[in-house]
């Protein structure tokens, strides 16, 4: 099998449970500190405002907070294209990659985030708070709202950190040395994202943090999930097909 290697990395158990261990540890460490320190938002938020976010106005901050969302959607229209066009010809590792990459965009980062996350928190933005010159009292990360319709109030998690973090996806099924890379790409594509959204006072660095986070957890649900063959009962057909297709083109030469 073509990807007998990467595979071998993913379904054992030891390098499984050791990034595991890293994400728990990333978010207990998350937890901690803004548990014991509530207010470093506003400490960082405020050290970038003076009577305006004065970095807000930047031209890659605006051009990043602007093409975000449309390179979100046409990256999933891409994979999706992908995958329906070539749904015979791709290779399995391939297939894994493209299917994994649609679904933390749909899933996680179009339908959870932008969805019950955020309505759920229900967070003021930083433009939206008393200090920064907004009507809204100050919330901190782990006090959510809960589900209020009338609430317009979205800053918990960003959407915009979480499309960076979503190349995560790649990795999910990768050899070691790759999987390292694209590890690095996600994290500094989200956190530069989540830096231009912080200067436009859009949000909070815990809205970022924890975005990045929940990608993280999500990536490694819909793995475990793979590997354990709940997502790949929508495979056997296609994959019956294949074989059919190829027997008959044997009987035909």
């Amino acid at each position: 099998m073509a990807d007998g290697g990467a595979m071998s990395v993913w379904t054992s158990p030891r390098a499984r449970h050791r990034e595991m261990r890293a994400f728990l540890i990333c978010l207990v460490a998350a937890l901690a500190l803004f548990a014991a320190w509530p207010t470093l938002d506003l400490s960082l938020s405020r050290s970038l405002y003076a009577g305006q976010f004065v970095h807000a106005d930047k031209a890659w901050v605006r051009a990043m907070y602007e093409a975000v969302p449309w390179l979100t959607r046409a990256l999933a229209v891409y994979l999706l294209l992908r995958l329906l066009a070539g749904r015979w010809r791709l290779s399995r590792p391939v297939w894994r990659r493209l299917w994994v990459s649609l679904l933390l965009l749909v899933l996680v980062v179009g339908a959870l985030v932008h969805g019950p996350v955020k309505q759920f928190w229900s967070r003021p933005r930083p433009v939206q708070v008393l200090e920064f010159g907004g009507s809204e009292a100050y919330s901190p990360p782990l006090a959510p709202a809960g589900l209020n319709p009338e609430r317009k109030r979205y800053s918990f998690v960003s959407g915009h950190a979480a499309s960076g973090f979503a190349l995560l996806a790649p990795a999910l099924f990768a050899a070691p040395a790759r999987r390292r890379w694209w590890g690095r790409a996600a994290l500094g594509l989200g956190l530069l994202i989540g830096l231009g959204r912080i200067l436009q006072g859009g949000h909070f660095l815990s809205d970022v943090l924890f975005a990045g986070l929940l990608v993280w957890g999500s990536a490694l649900l819909i793995r475990q999930l793979w590997l354990l063959g709940g997502l790949r009962r929508v495979r056997p057909a296609q994959a019956q097909a294949r074989a059919w297709i190829q027997s008959w083109k044997k009987r035909t030469v």
